[in-house]
């Protein structure tokens, strides 16, 4: 392992934090998509006591049996005057490192390879690059949260279709891009994206049966330049439709590279 290239190559896709996040949330934090599930209502705050009330009456009914007698609910308003109301402002800054640590680590681990100049960044395993992300975060992003492997081992494994995130990973990736990097996926992946949209993916073959059988026919009355000119609009749509089925991650480097990354097999 080269931790040197490690620290700079992690530098490059982090730059400075406050830019990034400018780029990123040009509004601010707190009016992005992303973090809107940060700031809970004060319905939320009466719900999550009601349900903490549930579980510690339903554990000590079955610790103590018909000898405990179940606590009853506040009302709504006199939750709000208790001392069991607590509202505390989102530490938004905590929440944006931790989900753009999250994307870093779908780049970089997870069994795939960012490669400057011929050189593997590896960080090592899954939750040990997911440490050396944290104590790389803990070091370098000055916030208030000490970070560990379980914050970032397995990013946003659970959500690698989700276009919402396409933003970070491209921002991840015109930097690379600028540092000469470039980036190797693993199989698996493209093994996941099969399983995920198989049936997608054999209305598309059915589609290219089609589109031959329609090029076929249209070709006996047109002329060479027209041909070309319908070849190249069915290929675009096929092309769009196949990147409907990346993850945001594959496809975000597929607009910031405009070709599919080389993938690892195993």
């Amino acid at each position: 392992m080269n931790i040197d290239l490690n620290l700079d190559v992690l530098a490059v896709a982090y730059d400075d934090v406050d830019v990034t996040m400018d780029i990123l949330c040009p509004d601010g934090l707190v009016y992005s998509e992303w973090f809107s599930h940060l700031e809970l209502t004060d319905n939320d705050l009466y719900n999550d006591y009601l349900e903490s009330l549930k579980n510690r009456n339903a554990y000590m009914t079955e610790q103590k049996g018909d000898e405990y007698k179940p606590l009853i609910p506040m009302t709504f308003e006199a939750f709000l005057i208790s001392s069991e109301y607590e509202k505390e402002d989102p530490d938004y800054l905590v929440a944006f490192v931790e989900l753009y640590s999250n994307c870093v680590w779908d780049i970089f681990s997870g069994n795939n390879k960012v490669i400057q100049k011929g050189h593997k960044v590896d960080l090592g395993t899954w939750r040990a690059s997911a440490q050396f992300i944290a104590d790389f975060v803990n070091h370098y992003c000055h916030v208030d949260k000490v970070f560990n492997s379980s914050d970032f081992y397995c990013g946003n494994i659970d959500d690698s279709f989700r276009e919402a995130y396409l933003p970070i990973y491209e921002l991840i990736f015109q930097r690379l891009k600028i540092a000469e990097c470039d980036w190797v996926i693993d199989e698996e992946i493209t093994m996941s994206m099969d399983a995920e949209f198989g049936e997608e993916m054999e209305q598309t073959e059915v589609m290219k049966v089609k589109e031959s059988t329609l090029l076929a026919a249209l070709a006996e009355n047109m002329n060479k330049e027209q041909l070309k000119r319908v070849e190249k609009e069915l290929q675009a749509e096929e092309q769009k439709n196949t990147q409907k089925d990346l993850p945001a991650v594959v496809l975000a480097y597929v607009n910031i590279y405009g070709t599919m990354p080389l993938i690892l097999k195993k």
